[in-house]
């Protein structure tokens, strides 16, 4: 049957072989997928009602009762439902013969037997497994099975950051190959041709696209019921009022799954969010959520984390990029004091609804090798400690004096900090030789000292770094120093064309090549790349949301890593650098609490 999106008349009105009009086709295409809806959104109301409990803590007040019209409307649905043969749900014992790209590994399998388990219960659900386990073929061996066995063609959407959507389009090109793969981006002349070629036609199983092209051509996307909606990098939805965390929820679809290893980075509302799209006639408003768990504790928290800042220079939640880089997203709420039944609740209600496993659980130790991070505290040099009392002095008396926009006024203070901690020439006027360099690049600060005594030791032993900055500035330093030293390095951020990192991540993976280090934007680089020919990684500063540094450091930690990995985390002692860790590792706290990781 020929898939067309709602409105569409591009084609005669009677097709040349006597078949169906346009009108006739699309009707009967909507008619069958809102069938299929009807179905899952009864399964799902089975699901929610045998979870209830797990659910209640997450509900508005008045829905929680079993007698609630909620409830109530639940059970209609769900009694509409008959239970399928029993011969439709036939276990997977092996790998489908559509995957023709290699083996699926054993702990692959169990993950697309959960899968399709969630499916058949119409559920959802989180694939949250450690990045680089392979969470992108288990979903391509899910579309693959529905399509080949269950005869479920969808079609389908996939949702990526676009570091990685053309990942998508190769892996299901090269595992899948009868799953059409449409990738859905570019300028408007590019997406109009797609739309005549593909989209009306219907010639396609699975559209991909990013996050940012769903906000811009929303108006094309949204006219399919999709058979699933698979959100990769799923916490990029954390904010539900953003456009972007809009635009997931106009999407009308049958199935809807997440991919995310970290549902919960700084605070619960964020988990909230990602529920709300998996079952947003469960949970439809947030307000009574944030009102009844958090209170006033986080306005308490903030302020007083706002005052303490004033003495050490480190609010609790100044996250973002510096001028001229745009953060991969919206500024980070402050942290929340999270009651601990909260996070038993989280728990609780993840259980049935994530699948989650850990490098170290999966797979033996002689396919990948063992990681160690290392703390290295670096004190300030002269200069640094001159420029770093310099912004203390002349920006708390502002905040002191309780001038208007106080809270900008801190981040913007802790940022000029935290450019400090890197390097003083970040600032230009502390660069006396702005035309040559010479060793006061190194001397000039404390983290430069210990990296380039790190480097030379590591280019001793014939080994290959990565070294991830949140500054491009800061790139821009350590490029001069690369070349100082003789070092042959490259570099990647948010600038580099696809093309262009395309061709230097490949000459970094060659055995022959002689490239040493390769300088990362943490933003830019930390996705959809690996980097295994590098055994060493130095996180020259730390953000304050600890997945993306978690991200980074698997670049080299994952599947082909053949050495162990060592990670060099740099960090000024007696810093705001101290006070972003400590907040860091109360998000990784609460996020273990939740996941159960340790």
């Amino acid at each position: 049957a020929v898939l067309l999106p709602e409105g569409d008349s591009a084609a005669p009105a009677r097709a040349k072989d006597g078949g169906p009009t346009e009108a006739e086709s699309r009707a009967a295409h909507n008619a069958e997928m809102r069938a299929q809806s009807d179905v899952c959104n009864g399964l799902r109301a089975k699901f929610v009602l045998s979870h209830w409990d797990k659910f209640v803590p997450f509900m508005l007040p008045q829905f929680r009762p079993l007698d609630s019209n909620l409830a109530l409307k639940l059970r209609a649905a769900a009694d509409k439902v008959p239970e399928p043969p029993p011969h439709t749900r036939r276990p997977v014992h092996r790998q489908p013969d559509c995957i023709e790209g290699g083996e699926m590994h054993t702990y692959q399998l169990e993950g697309l037997r959960w899968l399709i388990a969630q499916h058949d219960k119409g559920a959802g659900g989180i694939l949250g497994d450690e990045m680089g386990l392979g969470k992108t073929l288990q979903v391509i061996s899910l579309l693959g099975y529905l399509r080949s066995v269950r005869k479920e063609e969808g079609p389908h959407i996939v949702v990526a950051p676009l570091s990685v959507m053309n990942n998508w389009v190769t892996e299901i090109k090269r595992w899948c190959p009868i799953l059409r793969v449409v990738p859905f981006h570019g300028p408007q002349s590019e997406r109009e041709r797609i739309k005549r070629e593909h989209l009306i036609l219907g010639n396609f199983d699975v559209v991909c696209t990013t996050y940012e092209m769903l906000v811009a051509d929303i108006y094309t996307v949204q006219r399919f019921h999709w058979g699933y909606i698979v959100l990769d990098e799923a916490h990029r939805i954390k904010n539900d009022k953003t456009l972007m965390g809009q635009a997931v929820r106009r999407l009308r679809s049958s199935h809807r799954l997440l991919i995310t290893g970290t549902p919960l980075q700084n605070n619960m509302h964020e988990l909230w969010s990602l529920l709300n799209f998996l079952y947003p006639e469960v949970l439809s408003r947030s307000d009574a959520f944030d009102k009844e768990w958090r209170g006033d504790a986080v306005k308490k928290e903030a302020d007083a984390d706002a005052a303490a800042a004033v003495e050490d220079g480190t609010p609790a939640a100044a996250e973002g990029a510096e001028e001229g880089e745009v953060p991969a997203e919206p500024a980070d709420d402050p942290i929340e004091t999270a009651d601990e039944s909260l996070l038993v609740a989280a728990h609780a209600l993840l259980q049935p609804l994530m699948l989650r496993r850990l490098k170290k659980d999966v797979v033996g130790s002689m396919q990948i090798p063992p990681k160690r991070e290392i703390k290295v505290l670096v004190p300030l040099s002269e200069m640094q400690r001159f420029w770093y009392s310099r912004m203390l002095t002349s920006e708390t008396s502002g905040l002191l004096a309780g001038q208007a926009e106080t809270y900008r006024r801190l981040n913007s203070l802790v940022m000029q900090l935290r450019k400090v901690c890197n390097h003083p020439f970040l600032f230009e006027e502390a660069d006396a030789n702005k035309d040559w360099t010479d060793e006061t690049i190194v001397q000039a600060s404390g983290k430069m000292i210990v990296l380039d005594k790190l480097l030379a030791k590591l280019k001793a032993e014939g080994r290959k770094v990565l070294v991830f900055s949140q500054f491009t500035s800061m790139l821009d330093v350590l490029g001069d120093f690369m070349q100082y030293r003789q070092y042959k390095y490259l570099r990647l951020d948010g600038s580099t064309t696809v093309a262009r990192r395309r061709y230097e991540i490949a000459a970094f993976q060659n055995p022959r090549s002689d490239v040493f280090v390769y300088l990362i934007s943490t933003r830019a680089g930390g996705l959809g790349i690996t980097l295994t020919a590098a055994d060493t990684v130095v996180l020259y500063d730390s953000d304050w949301n600890p997945a993306i540094d978690q991200q980074a450091q698997d670049r080299a930690h994952r599947f082909g890593q053949k050495r162990p990995v060592t990670v060099f985390r740099l960090i000024t002692r007696g810093s705001v650098e101290q006070r972003i860790l400590q907040t860091a590792e109360s998000k990784i706290y609460m996020n273990a609490m939740v996941m159960q990781d340790g």
